[in-house]
């Protein structure tokens, strides 16, 4: 048995979304059959709590929504470059003994989050693209941004596409090992869609992050993590 979140979009005013978490059966394997019975199995046990239609937010999505809007295939436009979101999100981590990555920009989005692997860089204290520095703090901040970035122009289509949508999974994402996952990003998009935010945010990391800082009611302490 395992435990993932559902991530749904928030109501008229409070937090831009909550988080169900979910028990099921664990297909173990890392093969896209394997994840998609995982994927299966967690969307059953959502549906007897009244989700009754949620969105797999990955490249292991049976619906192409879902396979469209994941990191490794959204273009995202940032200081006049464009590239895959997961591609600029890794190039942009600055560590305490290195980084920013600039020549991650360019690579497959696979290879740009492995690059990390086995390499020691200390605590992420922030972000940086094109010499333009970004707060860690909510930590999934800068992610979210640039999915609201990708999608912004899209906010019609979306907004249709996804309004009978209950929820949004993300069965790569494991809570215990990362922090960022696709599936939340969404249910933000969708709330600040219906509270027709989502221009405003797109357009201002720290409109977007002290909103968000505002609604979650998070503390303005300074805290580092290190963020897979």
């Amino acid at each position: 048995m395992a435990h993932r979140p559902i991530f749904i979009a928030g109501e008229m005013k409070g937090a831009l979304y909550e988080e169900l978490s979910v028990q099921f059966q664990w297909h173990s394997g890392f093969s896209p059959s394997q994840k998609q019975k995982s994927m299966r199995e967690l969307h059953k046990e959502a549906k007897k709590v009244g989700l009754k239609n949620i969105l797999e937010v990955s490249t292991k999505s049976e619906r192409e929504l879902g396979r469209r809007l994941s990191a490794f295939r959204l273009d995202v436009e940032l200081s006049g470059v464009t590239s895959k979101i997961e591609c600029v999100y890794q190039a942009s981590k600055v560590f305490e003994k290195g980084g920013p990555f600039s020549e991650l920009t360019f690579v497959k989005p696979i290879e740009s989050k492995r690059f990390f692997r086995d390499k020691k860089f200390g605590m992420i204290t922030h972000f940086s693209f094109q010499d333009i520095e970004y707060e860690n703090l909510p930590f999934h901040a800068f992610y979210d941004w640039l999915f609201l970035r990708a999608l912004s122009s899209y906010a019609p289509y979306l907004e249709e596409k996804l309004s009978d949508i209950d929820g949004f999974s993300d069965i790569e994402f494991n809570p215990a090992r990362s922090i960022n996952t696709q599936a939340r990003s969404m249910a933000i998009i969708k709330t600040l869609i219906a509270r027709n935010k989502i221009y405003e945010c797109a357009e201002d990391f720290d409109f977007f992050r002290e909103h968000l800082m505002i609604i979650e009611k998070k503390t303005s302490k300074q805290i580092r993590l290190n963020i897979a």
